[in-house]
Formats: C-alpha cells, structure tokens, sequence
C-alpha cells in the first residue's frame, strides 16, 4: 500500500497522468477466454468459452453477476474428452445453450447448461462463431473454419446451409434492428445479408478481419477490426477508412458501447478507446493480448489471451 502511494505521488511530481484504476478486477485468472456472450434477456449472465493446452481443458464457465464469479457448466466436465478450445458460445431459447468447439464440433444443452450432448448432425467440427437474434434467440448463425455459414430456426436443433463453404470465417455480427448479418473472414473478406442468410454481398475486401461491430443507434456506421489496423464506415460499407491512430495494429475484437465510445481490443496488448472522431483517447491494459470484447450493463468484459477475465467499469473510462 505504501509503495503504490509513493508510485502515485512520484507521478503526480513529474507532472505524469496515474494509470486510471478502470479494471475493477479479474476473473477465471491465467485462463484464455476464447470466447464470450451475454444473455439478451439478462446482461448479468453471462458465458465464457475457455481454450486450453491438455485435452479435456476445453471447458464452458458462466457467471449470473456479471462476471465476479464464475461456475464450470456441464457438471465441470469437458465438453468432449480430447476438447482442448471453446471457440463459440451462446444462449438460445428456453434453456438452450450452444457451445461450438475447434476440432470436436458442436454441443447443445437444452437445461441451462447442466448437461452438454454432441450435435453428430451438425455439418462441422470446426465452429468459429455463434449468434443468435436478440429478440428471437430460437433463431441462431454459426460460422465455421471451412464449412460455410450455417443457420438454425429451433434453438440450435436442426441447420440449413447458407454456403459460402471454403471461406475460413472467425466471427459473425447481426444489426441490432435485425435486418442484417455481418460474416467476418480471414481471407480479405467481409460479407453481408439483408435477407436472412439466402443471399450475400461483399462489403470489404482490403484485409484480413476478426470482428464487425455497428453503431448504437446507427447502422450505416460500422467498425471493422483487421491484422492491419481498424476501418471505419459511415455509409453502411459503401467506403472505408483506416484509422490513422491505430493504422498496422493487429486488432482482434469491438464492442461499440454508445455512440460516440468504441472500445478496441488488440492481440499485441490492450484495449484501445476512441473518441467521437475516431482517434485513440484512452489505453487500457497495455500489456494484456485481448481476445474479445462483450458490453455488459455498464461494464466491458474483457476476455484475454492467458490473464483470464477483465471486468472494466465503462464509466471509469470517458474519452
């Protein structure tokens, strides 16, 4: 304690701004938070897919307060024996929980995660990402590795094709209205339907990408987080333009809080905050390598690469 006050005075001496205490604390600590999702229906439930080294490590945690505490689902067993990596997770309807693996496929509980059973019909082992629609969570997309795109109508049970096989895709996005969804790929790929799935349009072809995020309030207004810096739109993808602040940044996820506070997390270290302009404000966790962002009530979950999960309070972190 005596030590961190000395640290503080010294700074304020030298005219130096303290590091904001904006981390209120770490949860699942020394873990890779592979990945994240908040229950549309209540923000402080949350799910956290785990990536591990031993066979079996792969594992799915969830909290009911916001991420202090966290609790192993699937009675704390793996999802599949050789499971090392939870690439995906979400909540669908009526008690459904999906969780999409690297190698070992797809697995649904249909009583909140007490028990997980395999998806043999499921047409990849390789799933990348999990969405489903906030206002009807029995609809669900998955993007998979090498498979293609695929859509649920009945909570996770039964999936339709909606192509695109060959494309290696790591995330998708869907509008807050609905109307469309985003499918984001590493092959200097992002693509975009308005119809569900049935069709697709290219909306950038300049790098490779990770993650998509669309403006509260603001649809045409899109983010893109790429191995070579963070794009943005105001027309809807029409036009494109790299952020001169975080231009050759290897950027790994988004989370577009309001309006005028987009939040960047970085695979080299740290979360990056903007302001309405588009240019840096705000480093946060500089030495953590982020691996997803998800908003939360008033906080931003971070989940990290090894140092488990972060928990920042979003008001502590004005531009």
């Amino acid at each position: 304690m005596i030590r961190t006050v000395r640290l503080f005075l010294a700074l304020c001496l030298l005219g130096a701004t303290p590091p904001a205490a904006a981390a209120e604390g770490t949860a699942l600590k020394g873990r890779v938070v592979r990945a994240l999702s908040v229950d549309a229906a209540d923000p402080y439930r949350l799910l956290a897919g785990i990536k591990g080294k031993a066979a079996g490590s792969g594992k799915v945690f969830e909290s009911r307060d916001g991420g202090r505490r966290w609790s192993p689902l699937n009675g704390g067993r793996p999802l599949a024996a050789p499971a090392t990596d939870v690439q995906a997770v979400a909540y669908g309807p009526d008690g459904h929980v999906l969780a999409g693996t690297w190698k070992n496929g797809l697995f649904l509980s249909r009583d909140g995660g007490a028990r997980f059973e395999a998806q043999a019909s499921f047409p990849s082992k390789d799933i990348r990402d999990l969405r489903a629609v906030p206002d009807d969570p029995s609809v669900i997309y998955a993007a998979t590795g090498r498979d293609g795109l695929f859509k649920s109508e009945d909570g996770g049970l039964q999936w339709r094709s909606l192509g695109q096989k060959g494309t290696f895709f790591w995330s998708l996005t869907l509008s807050p209205s609905g109307d469309a969804v985003y499918a984001v790929s590493l092959q200097k790929k992002v693509l975009r339907s308005r119809d569900g799935g049935g069709s697709w349009e290219t909306v950038f072809d300049r790098e490779n990408a990770y993650a998509l995020a669309i403006a509260p309030g603001d649809e045409r207004s899109l983010a893109l987080a790429t191995e070579k810096g963070l794009y943005l739109s105001s027309d809807g993808g029409a036009t494109w333009r790299l952020s001169s602040d975080l231009s050759q940044a290897k950027l790994s996820s988004l989370a577009w809080v309001t309006a005028d506070r987009l939040y960047v997390g970085s695979w080299d270290g740290g979360v990056f905050l903007l302001d309405p302009a588009g240019r840096e404000a705000r480093h946060l966790l500089p030495e953590v390598p982020v691996v997803h962002l998800a908003p939360s009530r008033g906080l931003l979950l971070v989940g990290t690469w090894g140092r488990g999960l972060r928990r920042i309070e979003v008001s502590d972190t004005t531009p």
